[in-house]
């Protein structure tokens, strides 16, 4: 079974956090997550709704375990100014593991004609 973790990132107010959080800040996140097997499979922005709004889908692998993130910058000396960057643009995050559903698609739309 596969595992993901879907994160809800709400920015603080403005573009410039916005631009900042997905085209500087995430993509270094992306890399230290890669290390350790965690995949960034999707990022969305939210376009009606909660304005700078991002949600992130990371791909966990066969284990649901997300501990090992906890040490992904512990012998980085770059890690602590990463961490305060996203502190200056995250106002709340929201983390959800997610595992697979075994839903087969084919034939679903004529389920609902009848």
């Amino acid at each position: 079974m596969t595992y993901y973790m879907l994160a809800q990132v709400t920015l603080k107010y403005g573009s410039a956090n916005l631009e900042r959080f997905t085209k500087v800040l995430l993509p270094d996140v992306a890399r230290r997550l890669e290390k350790i097997n965690i995949r960034l499979c999707h990022c969305l922005v939210t376009e009606v709704g909660q304005l700078f709004e991002v949600w992130d889908l990371w791909d966990l692998g066969e284990t649901a375990d997300i501990s090992r993130m906890r040490d992904v910058g512990k012998d980085d000396p770059t890690f602590p100014a990463l961490s305060a960057a996203l502190g200056e643009v995250i106002d709340s995050e929201q983390i959800r593991i997610l595992s697979s559903f075994p839903l087969a698609l084919s034939g679903l739309g004529e389920a609902f004609e009848a």
